[in-house]
């Protein structure tokens, strides 16, 4: 994703953490859709944290 900044907003600078996440990597699509099927592994976040990440991802969906 933060490469797709850099090329849309070439004037900012954008850090990123890791290029190649192999966290990220072991998420697959047959994963993903078993998850979302069997209703596991849902993430409770504070009510603090969800507003501040929805903030977050409004202004980044602003650019799309």
């Amino acid at each position: 994703m933060t490469e797709k900044l850099r090329e849309d907003v070439p004037g900012k600078n954008f850090q990123s953490f890791c290029n190649i996440c192999p966290y990220m990597k072991a998420t697959t699509l047959p994963l993903a859709v078993k998850s979302l099927i069997n209703n596991e592994h849902e993430i409770i976040l504070p009510s603090n944290i969800i507003v501040k990440a929805r903030k977050a991802l409004d202004r980044m969906l602003e650019f799309a």
